[in-house]
C-alpha cells in the first residue's frame, strides 16, 4: 500500500468542512489533544454521542481537518456508524466500497479509502448496509486493518455510532487508544453522560474527554472529571 491511498472525490469542494469560522476557536484545543497528545502517541479514536443526532459527525469532520490541515498529520476519517451513515453524503462519495466491504473481505484498502481534498485528507465511508453490522467488530480482521492503516496515515478517526444504540462502539472502542464522548448542549442528559462514563471505564476504555456540542467551548478535564 502506498502513501496515495485513494481515489479523489469527485468534487474538489468539501461539504463536511465548517463555511464559517464557528468551530475554530473551540475546535482547535481538541484538535490538539488528539494530534499532539502530552501522554505519549495517539492513533485510533474514536468520537461517538450519547444518542443519535447530537452531533459527532460534526464533530469528527472538523477535528479531522484539524489535524490534517493544522497540525500537518496524515488523517483518515472512518466512517464507522454503519446503520446511520453520513460521511458519503458530507463528502459526495459513494458509500460502498467502504467498511463494511473492506472487513468482509470484498474490498481491499486502495479501493475503499478516498481523497477528499487539497489538504490530503482521506475518508473511509461506511460500505454497504448489512443487516448484521456487530459482526465486523467482533472480526480480527479489524487489528489487521488498523495495522495496515499505520503504514500510511499519522492518525484514524472513527465517527462511531452513538454510545446508547448498542455494543458496536464499545467494541470498537476496546481495539482504539482513546474515546472522545460527544454531549448535546441543552439535550443530553446528565445522567445518561454520567452512565454511559462508568460502562465505558468498566469496560476498561480510555475516555480522552468530552465535547460540548451547541456551545463554543471544550469542557476543561476538571469539570469532566465530576461526570
Amino acid at each position: 500500500m502506498t502513501r496515495d491511498p485513494g481515489r479523489t472525490a469527485r468534487s474538489s469542494m468539501n461539504p463536511a468542512e465548517p463555511s464559517s469560522d464557528v468551530l475554530r476557536p473551540w475546535i482547535e484545543p481538541l484538535a490538539v489533544r488528539l494530534g499532539n497528545p502530552t501522554d505519549g502517541p495517539l492513533f485510533g479514536v474514536g468520537i461517538a454521542a450519547c444518542a443519535a443526532g447530537e452531533g459527532a459527525t460534526t464533530i469528527a469532520c472538523a477535528v479531522a481537518h484539524r489535524v490534517q490541515a493544522g497540525l500537518g498529520r496524515r488523517v483518515l476519517l472512518v466512517d464507522a456508524n454503519l446503520a446511520r451513515a453520513r460521511l458519503h453524503d458530507e463528502f459526495q462519495i459513494p458509500r460502498a466500497p467502504g467498511l463494511s466491504d473492506l472487513l468482509a473481505g470484498r474490498s481491499t484498502l486502495r479501493e475503499v479509502i478516498h481523497a477528499v481534498d487539497e489538504s490530503g485528507l482521506n475518508v473511509l465511508p461506511a460500505g454497504s448496509p448489512s443487516s448484521n453490522t456487530l459482526r465486523y467488530f467482533e472480526s480480527h480482521v479489524l487489528d489487521t486493518m488498523m495495522e495496515r492503516l499505520r503504514e500510511v496515515f499519522d492518525i484514524v478517526i472513527f465517527d462511531c455510532a452513538p454510545l446508547s444504540h448498542g455494543a458496536e462502539t464499545f467494541l470498537l472502542a476496546k481495539r482504539l487508544d482513546g474515546l472522545l464522548m460527544v454531549l448535546a448542549a441543552e439535550k443530553t442528559r446528565w445522567e445518561s453522560g454520567a452512565r454511559l462514563v462508568q460502562q465505558l471505564r468498566a469496560e476498561k476504555i480510555n475516555v480522552l474527554g468530552a465535547a460540548l456540542n451547541g456551545k463554543k467551548f471544550f469542557i476543561p478535564h476538571a469539570i469532566y472529571k465530576r461526570l
